[in-house]
C-alpha cells in the first residue's frame, strides 16, 4: 500500500516536471538577456520572453478556417523483463490526428488513425456540421453515428485569440509589478571553470504572500483581464474575480520557502534550478532547440531527461520528450511532430446517411465490435497482450 502510494506521488511530481518542462523549453527556447543592472530585471525580461513566446505562438489574425496535423510516437525500455515486455508493445503504437476547423461555415473535422506493428489498430473521424457531430467508423460502420451537441457556436469563438493575448499580457504585468528589489539574492559562482552569475528569487513565507497577494489583487481589478478570461474559461467575470480575491487574502498554514535561481554568462541564460523543502528540479540549457531537465530529492536524483523542440519554416514542429525513471528503472522517449495551415479550404462531408446511437441496433453494435477486432493490428496486439497474462496486473498494480 505504502509503494503504490509512494508511486502516486511520483507520478504527480513528474507531471509536474513535464509540465514545466515544456513551459520553460518553451518559453526560453533562445532566449538573450540584455545587459541588466539589477536581479529583478534579470527575471523581468525572463517573463517577458516567456509572454511574448506565447504571443507568437498565437495566431493573430482571424482566420477563416485552420488545419493541423499532429503524430504521436513512444520509445520506451526498462531494466525488469516483464515492464520491458509491455515498453516493447507501446513502442509499436503510432498515432496520428488530423483537424480542420471552418469559421466561416462552423464546421469542424477530426481525423485520427492508430497502427500497432504498421497494420490498422482503428482509424475513424468525427465531422461537426449545424448544432450535431458524425462519428464514422472506417470499414467498420456504412453510417455515420449523429451526436447532438450543446453549446455549439462556443466551438468557433474567433474572438479567444486576441482574449489569449490580453489574458498573456495582464500576467505578465502583475507578475512583474509584485517583484521587489529585496526579493533577490546576487552571487558569483565558479562551474567548468567559468564565471557565473547566480540569481535567486527567494520566497520565503512573507515574500510569497506578498507576491502572491499583489499578483492576485492587481488582476482582479484588471477589467480587461476579467472579460478576456470569463470569454476562454466561460465563467463570469464576477465569480472570476471573486476566486481571485480569494486567492490573494488567502494565507498557506503549511508553507516551505521556495528559492528560484537563475545562472546566466554573458547575459545569456544557462540553467534554472527550483528548491523547496530538500526538493529540487532543474532546467538547463543544452543547445538552442535542447534543454534538459531533473528531479532530485534529497540529493537523489528521481527523475530526469531531455526536452527538444525544432521549428521548421513551413510551421512544422518536431518535439521529444524523454523520462528516465531511476527508481523504478524505466524510461520513456516521446516524440511529436506537428504542423497547421490557415484559410484552406475544408471540405464538407455527406451527412445523410447517418443514425443516432440510441436507434443503432445490438446486432449492428456487435458487427462493429468484431470487425474492431479483426483489424490486423488489432489482433496482433491482442495476441502479443495475452502472453503476458497475469503479469501484466503485476507490473501495474
Amino acid at each position: 500500500m505504502l509503494m503504490s502510494s509512494q508511486r502516486k506521488s511520483n507520478h504527480t511530481i513528474l507531471i509536474v516536471v513535464v509540465l514545466a518542462t515544456l513551459f520553460i523549453l518553451l518559453g526560453i527556447g533562445g532566449l538573450f538577456y540584455y545587459k541588466l543592472s539589477n536581479s529583478r530585471n534579470r527575471f523581468r525580461v525572463l517573463i517577458e520572453n516567456v509572454v511574448e513566446y506565447l504571443e507568437e505562438n498565437t495566431l493573430k489574425d482571424k482566420p477563416k478556417s485552420l488545419q493541423g496535423v499532429l503524430t504521436l510516437g513512444i520509445n520506451g525500455e526498462s531494466t525488469d523483463e516483464d515492464e520491458q515486455q509491455i515498453m516493447e508493445m507501446l513502442n509499436k503504437i503510432d498515432v496520428s490526428f488530423l483537424y480542420d476547423v471552418d469559421y466561416a461555415t462552423k464546421r469542424m473535422n477530426f481525423e485520427m488513425k492508430s497502427n500497432y506493428d504498421k497494420k490498422e489498430l482503428l482509424n475513424s473521424s468525427f465531422y461537426m456540421e449545424s448544432g450535431n457531430g458524425y462519428l464514422y467508423l472506417d470499414n467498420l460502420y456504412d453510417k455515420s453515428i449523429k451526436v447532438p451537441i450543446d453549446n455549439y457556436d462556443s466551438f468557433f469563438k474567433l474572438n479567444l485569440f486576441s482574449d489569449y493575448r490580453v489574458v498573456y499580457n495582464s500576467i505578465e504585468k502583475a507578475l512583474i509589478n509584485s517583484l521587489r528589489d529585496d526579493y533577490f539574492e546576487k552571487d558569483y559562482v565558479t562551474i567548468d571553470s567559468k564565471k557565473i552569475l547566480k540569481t535567486t528569487l527567494i520566497l520565503n513565507r512573507k515574500n510569497y504572500q506578498e507576491m502572491k497577494k499583489n499578483i492576485f489583487h492587481d488582476l482582479s481589478l484588471d477589467s480587461s483581464f476579467l472579460k478576456s478570461l470569463s470569454n476562454v474559461t466561460g465563467k463570469k467575470a464576477s465569480v472570476l474575480k471573486e476566486k481571485l480575491n480569494n486567492i490573494a487574502d488567502s494565507v498557506e498554514e503549511d508553507y516551505s520557502d521556495i528559492n528560484i535561481i537563475l545562472y546566466t554568462r554573458n547575459d545569456s541564460f544557462l540553467k534554472l534550478e527550483l528548491e523547496s523543502d530538500g526538493e529540487k528540479v532543474t532546467f538547463q540549457k543544452e543547445d538552442r532547440e535542447k534543454y534538459s531537465y531533473s528531479y532530485d530529492k534529497n540529493s537523489k536524483v528521481i527523475y530526469d531527461g531531455v526536452v527538444q523542440a525544432s521549428r521548421k519554416k513551413d510551421n512544422t514542429v518536431q518535439s521529444t520528450f524523454l523520462v528516465n525513471d531511476r527508481v523504478n528503472r524505466f524510461s520513456v522517449q516521446l516524440m511529436t511532430t506537428s504542423s497547421y495551415e490557415v484559410n484552406k479550404k475544408i471540405e464538407k462531408k455527406n451527412i445523410s446517411n447517418s443514425i443516432l446511437y440510441k436507434d443503432i441496433s445490438v446486432e449492428e453494435k456487435n458487427q462493429i465490435y468484431s470487425k474492431i477486432l479483426e483489424n490486423e493490428g488489432m489482433k496482433n496486439l491482442i495476441q502479443e497482450f495475452s502472453k503476458l497474462g497475469s503479469r501484466v496486473n503485476q507490473v501495474l498494480s
